[in-house]
């Protein structure tokens, strides 16, 4: 961790074949859906400098990666925020990433250790990217008001979601059956 690499918002390249072991091993504790099975693998660490306070996803997505492990540290080396051992699978990844959602604050330090499931090695790609949000489309409520939003917004204050690109200006919910 000491001499992490120096990363960058979109794509880094990797490779732990020839890297060692770091000391003390994660704990799974902090791991969404899975557990990391870490056995002492080979790591390597990547810092980053947040430069806003927004949603990130940091993920191992590379089609032609091996089974990777992800842990996040924040401003140190020790203190553990968050761990993945396995995303959920996508066509344009490798069978088993890793896949963070970050909630990131301007000017923290956050240190990336990868590893592999079971000790296994490679390269690959530390991806850092600003988390989407939802897409929009029109909310429909029951006394024929609209309003432009996303699902999850619309659907938490009693809406109708019309669905993706959908507009209320398109009077989409003057009729809802279509």
């Amino acid at each position: 961790c000491d001499e992490a690499i120096i990363a960058t918002v979109g794509a880094n390249s990797f490779d732990t074949t020839y890297m060692t072991p770091s000391q003390p091993e994660p704990d799974d504790e902090t791991c969404s859906e899975s557990n990391l099975d870490w056995a002492n693998s080979k790591d390597v660490w990547f810092s980053w400098v947040a430069s806003s306070s927004e949603e990130y996803t940091i993920d191992t997505c590379d089609i032609n990666s091996f089974d990777t492990s992800l842990v996040i540290y924040e401003n140190s080396c020790s203190n553990q925020i968050a761990c993945n051992g396995d995303a959920s699978n996508t066509e344009e990844c490798q069978g088993n990433f890793s896949s963070i959602s970050l909630d990131t604050q301007s000017g923290t330090t956050y240190y990336f250790r990868i590893g592999g499931w079971n000790g296994d090695t490679g390269s690959g790609t530390l991806n850092i990217y600003t988390t989407p949000p939802p897409p929009e489309g029109a909310c429909c409520f029951p006394d024929e008001t609209c309003i432009d939003s996303n699902e999850p917004d619309c659907v938490a204050f009693g809406g109708t979601f019309a669905g993706e690109k959908t507009y209320c200006s398109d009077n989409v919910c003057d009729n809802p059956e279509g």
